[in-house]
This record gives C-alpha cells, structure tokens and sequence, in this order.
C-alpha cells in the first residue's frame, strides 16, 4: 500500500513496495525522480547523492557537489561516507578534453587519491586498494605515478612487497618532489621491521629533513615518530631520544595536527610509572570518536592495551580490549597484515598475564607462522618475546629457552637493544636457571644491561635481580639475599608485576639458604600480589614454592604410598629395594621420591632420615 501524506510524501507500507516500483520504473524515470528529489532535498549530502544519480555523462557542477559533500560528511564524523561521495566526484568529473591537459588530468586523479586517503581514515583499506585500482589509470606523469605508488606503499599486505615498492618509488622520484618525503618515511619503517636499524635510522631523518623543506608538517611529525622508535629498539641515546620527542610535540602544537598521532606516541613512549600514559590513549580515543577518525582507533586502543599492561594493570587491559571490540575497532575490514599483528600482540599480552595460557600459546605459534612475521625479524623477535613469556607462565623451561634463544640471535645479528620496552631478558634468564644453562643467564642479564643503560632503569634493576640468582646459584647465597633485599625495599623501581617476581625470586633464596620462615612468608607475599595483579599462573606459582618450604609440613602430609616409600628409603633401602619390596618399578619409587621431598622440604637420605625419626645416632663420648 501506498499514501500520500503533508507535503506530498509517498509513504509505502512495506520497504519491498517501495524497492519493486524503484526497479520497475524506466532509467529515465529513475533519473527524473531523482532530480525531483535533489531540488527539494534542504540537506547538501542527500542533495548531492540524489543529483549524481541524474546524470548520464561526467558532470563537472555534480563532482563539485559531491566533493563539498564529501567534505560535509567528514565533518560530520561519517568517514566512510565521505569516501563514497569522494569516489562518486571521481567518477563524475569529465574526461579532460585535450589529452595533454594535465590539470584536467589531475581533477579526477585528485579525487580518487582523496577518496584512496579517507576510506583509509575510515579503517576500510578494502575499500581503499579498490578505489586506488579504479583511479591509478589517471597517473600520467612520474609525480603522479609516484602519488598513486606511495599508496600502495601504504596498503602493501606484507613486508617485502611494501619495500620493492618504496625502492622503486625512490628511484621514480626526484628530490623535491612532494611524494619523497613520505616514501622515505614509509622506507624507513620497512627497513625497521626487517631489522635493518641503520638504514632506518638514516632514511628516516632523510624525511624529517626533507618534509620540513617541502612543507609538509603531517609527513613530518610521521617521519618525527618514526625516527623515535628507530632510536628506541637501537638504543639511541637518551638525549637524541628527548630531542625527537621535544620535536615531536613542538610540532603537533604548531601545525595544529591531529591529536591521535601525538596521544599515541604520548603513551606507547611513556616510561610504565608515567600516571599519565594510559590517560594520553584515552585522550585520543575521544578525539578519534568525535572527530570520526575510526581508522585511528585500532592502533590507539592497541597503544592502551599495551600501556596498561606494562603498568600491570591487567584486569583494565582486558575491560580495554572488550571495549575495542564493542566500539568497531577490531571490525573485519581493517584487517590487514599489520593490523593482525597488533592485535595478535595485544592477545597474546592480556591472554598470557591473565593465564590463559593454551590460548596465548596457539596465537603466538599462529603468527609466527605467518608470511608476514617470517617477513619481518622485528615482528618475529616480538612474538618470539611473547611466546618466551607463555612458556616461562606455564614453566615450560625447555620451550621457553628455545624461543628466547632465537630472540637473542636475533639481537645479535640486528644491534637491537629494546623490543617495546618488553623484559624478555627477565623470561630468558629464569627459564635458563630452571636447566641450569648458566651461560644463558649471562647473555640474559648482558640484554638486559643494555637496555637498562640504553634508557630502561627498571630493566637494570631487572638485571640486577637476575644476576642475584645466578649468583645463589653459584653457592653465593649471602650476596644474592643482599642484592635482593635491596630490591625489594627500593618501592617504584619496577613495574609491580616485576616488584613481584623480585619478591618471588627473594623466597626463593631465602629458602636455598635455609631460611625457611622467611621464605614461606615472602613467597606468601609474592602470591598475594600477584592475584591481586590478576596473574593467577604467577600466583600458583609462588604458592607451590612456598608449599615447599612450609614450617608445618610433616610426614602427615604424605599419602599411604608416600609413607611406606619414605619409611623404606629412610631405613636405609636403595631405590631397587624398595621396589621390589612394594612391588611397584624403580621410577614409581622415584616419583614418589620427588614428592616427598617437596613435601617435607628435604633434600637429602639424610634428611629424609631425620625428618622421619630413624637416623642412627653417632658414636657416644
């Protein structure tokens, strides 16, 4: 049914009898209608949409509508939106009348390359790579072409492709040239994905300088940001670090340029005792919303999620990750290689500190699967770290070592010194004592030196608490209870999930020198912080060494089997004996062993002995 209300509005009953008299209507009766409706329409977009569709040839006053509206729907918060109109000027605009009329030429380029840059906004790099197809055929001179390639630069799905690209950009464009500057920068940062600090480093202050010459402050402040994570992971000195950061802000203040780069490297670049790194994400997260940069939000909600958990905040990292997702940040059409990385990332980072464990594990082996991570040694060394972690969360050692030890050669061959501030250098040396493999823990604690002298203090004191174990180890337990106590009583020189682990590492000593009491207590305090961290792996964790040394453990604790096997073995029995006495094998014997010292935190026959009443007294004086 249909009716005609005020003004003459034709209302339909179902929105299927509207669709069937729309497609049973002519062409030119659809164009008409539409023309109609433009003429009447009050809003700019809605007029603008409605007279494209009037048209039969390119129209030069509806691409001009159509952009203005673009620019409309943009301010309005609807990127998407603007990108649809943007692409719709493109195809209206008319074919330039002389064939070497570059101006002409450049119109329609022009808006293709708009409508390219804010699907991109938008998070749609589908969209993206699509209207980039459509409008590359425009490209006539090498400028031109080197507009269109710095794009696709910026949409490549892996690392080697997004390098062959930049390459050859730097070749088609000569010095001076408004695309250079951004394909420097774009270079920059292939070079240090794959490793390649020098290279990276040079390129990128190629950009900074050349983009100020060109005048283009926004491929600036890129190149800035750039150049600051280049001088992070190769530990530049904290100085050249202050500078680019002074430059960085000075920059975005001056060119009044969006707030989401400058939240971003606000946060990520903040030390984990900043009060003020999470709030910075959250600043951007806000301007993104209201300014509808949706294609801002993944990488800020990733920033968050990172920030949170170096600040130990897990239970907020994870409440942040639900968040992304309520708000569309992890939508399907932003899924492209990089982006896959950072959220694997920031999985693998909440999954791991909030225990679940197989969950991170599979994530991890998943993306170091990957073409893109075997692509791309920072992205390998990165979930090499993380996985490090899992397998150091799940005591693991074995697995933990192997992973860490391909991380360290990764170090080895690059130069690098920082992995996003992470404290892989921490999960190495633990998962080398677990084995005894001391010459791990001397190459942990030396990665660990350099990023504490590279700008990293809490890293130093990370290397200190290692280098304390391996020195208990070593039989120097007096030493390691110093170097630790010190630690422990020095508050808000660590991140506190790593004051915990000092505090873990603290009764672990305390309990190797004997100090059972001391050991039981602050293993008790090390599980209390943990579980009030949200890391319940962690917990566990110092909850059975301390079950180890526990004051009140006693023979009562075993089970039957237990005791008739510690009475055995305390009389004087061989392992062999033993068994065949209880007709059970020699490594069901040993097993069993291996709890009961546990239980009775006994290390020794001998002190089995004791601890069950039949040592044979010495000879009388």
């Amino acid at each position: 049914m249909a009716t005609v209300g005020a003004g003459s509005v034709i209302g339909f009953s179902h929105p299927l009898l509207a669709s069937a008299v729309y497609d049973d209507a002519t062409p030119a009766e659809r164009r008409r209608a539409h023309r109609v409706l433009a003429e009447t329409l009050q809003d700019p977009v809605e007029r603008a949409r409605h007279r494209s569709r009037s048209i039969t040839a390119p129209d030069e006053v509806v691409a001009a509508d159509l952009e203005r509206a673009a620019e409309l729907s943009k301010g309005r918060g609807a990127p998407q939106s603007a990108g649809e109109l943007l692409e719709g000027a493109a195809l209206a605009t008319p074919a330039p009348a002389d064939t070497n009329a570059d101006a002409d030429a450049n119109a329609g380029l022009e808006r293709w390359l708009r409508a390219v840059d804010t699907y991109s906004e938008a998070g749609n790099a589908g969209a993206s790579r699509a209207a980039l197809c459509k409008g590359a055929g425009l490209a006539t001179t090498p400028e031109q072409q080197a507009q269109v390639l710095v794009r696709r630069i910026r949409l490549a799905q892996d690392v080697p492709t997004a390098r062959a690209l930049a390459e050859q950009v730097l070749r088609l464009v000569p010095t001076g040239s408004g695309a250079r500057p951004e394909v420097l920068c774009n270079l920059a940062s292939v070079c240090r994905l794959q490793g390649d600090g020098t290279r990276a480093l040079e390129l990128a202050r190629n950009a900074v300088t050349e983009a100020a010459a060109a005048k283009r402050p926004d491929i600036q402040l890129i190149a800035l940001i750039e150049r600051l994570a280049v001088e992070q992971l190769w530990g530049a000195g904290a100085d050249l670090r202050e500078e680019s950061s002074r430059a960085i802000e000075e920059l975005a203040r001056d060119a009044r340029l969006p707030m989401s780069f400058l939240a971003l490297t606000r946060s990520f670049n903040a030390s984990w005792d900043d009060p003020m790194a999470d709030r910075h994400a959250r600043d951007g997260i806000e301007w993104a919303v209201e300014a509808g940069q949706y294609g801002d939000l993944p990488r800020l909600y990733v920033g968050l999620i990172v920030v949170l958990i170096r600040k130990s905040k897990v239970r907020e990292a994870r409440a942040a990750q639900d968040e992304a997702a309520r708000s569309g940040a992890w939508a399907p059409a932003i899924r492209d290689w990089a982006f896959n990385a950072q959220k694997d990332v920031v999985d693998i980072l909440v999954d791991s500190h909030a225990g679940e464990l197989d969950a991170a594990r599979e994530r991890a082996r998943t993306a170091l699967a990957r073409p893109g991570t075997q692509e791309s040694t920072y992205l390998r060394g990165a979930f090499l770290a993380l996985l490090g972690f899992v397998e150091t969360s799940a005591r693991n050692w074995q697995a933990a070592l192997e992973a860490l030890r391909e991380l360290a050669e990764i170090f080895a061959k690059t130069g690098m010194v920082d992995l996003e501030s992470l404290l892989w250098g921490v999960d190495y040396a633990d998962a080398a004592l677990q084995v005894g493999a001391t010459e791990d823990v001397e190459a942990a604690v030396a990665v660990l030196r350099r990023q504490g002298s590279a700008g990293k203090p809490e890293a130093a004191v990370a290397a200190d608490r290692c280098q304390a174990l391996l020195t208990a180890a070593r039989g120097d337990v007096d030493d390691a209870l110093a170097k630790l106590r010190e630690i422990v009583d020095r508050p808000g020189s660590e991140s506190p999930f790593e004051a915990a682990r000092s505090r873990l590492a603290l009764g672990q000593v305390y309990r190797r020198a004997g100090y059972r009491g001391r050991s039981a207590q602050t293993l008790a305090a090390a599980a209390d912080a943990f579980d009030e961290l949200g890391t319940p792996r962690w917990a566990e964790r110092a909850r059975d060494e301390a079950g180890r040394v526990a004051p009140h453990s006693t023979t009562s604790t075993l089970t039957a089997t237990e005791h008739r096997v510690a009475e055995l073995v305390a009389a004087g029995r061989s392992n062999q004996e033993t068994a065949d006495e209880l007709f059970v094998s020699v490594k069901t014997v040993e097993a069993n062993l291996t709890r009961i010292y546990r239980k009775l935190s006994v290390r020794s026959r001998t002190e089995l002995a004791n601890r069950m009443g039949t040592a044979k007294p010495g000879p009388q004086h």
